[in-house]
């Protein structure tokens, strides 16, 4: 039956290529693993080289010191390091990071921790800022939406579209986002991003205008544009109703390719300012 020696793992360990400061935990990971594949299922004189719990065990550290190295030389800390390498290739690598992130007990540590992880995956500011807010929200999707948002924030600048605009618009697009990817209605998110836009530089705190915005794209997506005392219970303001009267316009013309007649926004007008 093969045995496992000190020897042994000073040779295994060589190998990996890894500097020495690192042999205590490829050491401690061999040992552990041993022992709870021993548990589970003894090596005997019929186990072969390639199912003894001796090798099982040693391929368990390589792979974990691989991980773990990676996370050390990161900056992360050994706490971190250790629970990214005991998961990594088990569990999607979400749930990896809130296992780690969790691990560590210290506020202001945990927070450093994911911000060494974030900064890791881009430099772009607009991407680690979306992705931390999703990570501390729990969504199930942070990598993948904020590169959707990272990407549709830029493409809305490089467009001329404000910041405020830029930001809306992202956000609300992130919102339609699924494990499909992403499926929302480019002229609704539109609507809602001018709005949020408008009311932003109308004095609007952020949480009223995502919430007018909200409104606004509700209105267009329901054509409820005659319906005017839905908008007008809240919203009633000499700026809010030219701004109903100019989305109204700005959604008949996007399907019918012209302004709305002036008879008919003349006659919206008189309901909007009775």
């Amino acid at each position: 039956m093969i045995q496992l020696t000190d020897e042994l793992i000073r040779t295994t360990f060589a190998k990996t290529g890894f500097d020495e400061k690192y042999f205590p935990v490829y050491e401690g990971k061999v040992k552990q693993a041993y022992n709870e594949l021993q548990e589970d299922l003894p090596d005997d004189d019929e186990t072969t080289e390639q199912e003894s719990n001796v090798f099982g065990s040693i391929r368990q550290a390589n792979d974990y010191i691989a991980y773990y190295v990676e996370e050390i030389e990161k900056g992360h800390g050994d706490t971190w390091a250790a629970s990214i390498a005991e998961n990594r290739g088990i569990e999607d690598e979400t749930d990896v990071v809130k296992d780690a992130y969790d691990s560590i007990e210290d506020k202001e540590k945990r927070e450093k921790e994911l911000d060494i992880y974030i900064n890791s995956l881009s430099e772009d500011p607009i991407f680690r800022e979306r992705y931390k807010s999703l990570f501390l929200d729990g969504d199930f999707y942070p990598q993948e939406k904020a590169a959707e948002y990272c990407e549709i924030y830029h493409r809305c600048i490089k467009a001329g579209k404000s910041a405020i605009y830029a930001h809306a618009f992202a956000n609300e697009a992130n919102n339609y986002f699924d494990e499909r990817g992403t499926h929302y209605t480019e002229h609704f998110v539109d609507i809602h991003a001018e709005a949020v836009e408008q009311a932003i530089e109308h004095g609007m705190d952020e949480d009223l205008a995502y919430s007018f915005g909200k409104c606004c794209s509700d209105v267009c997506a329901n054509g409820s544009w005659w319906m005017t005392s839905n908008y007008l219970n809240e919203y009633h303001e000499d700026w809010q109703k030219e701004f109903f009267l100019y989305l109204a316009n700005k959604d008949y013309k996007h399907y019918k390719k012209f302004d709305m007649p002036e008879d008919e926004l003349n006659e919206l007008r008189h309901e909007i300012y009775k």
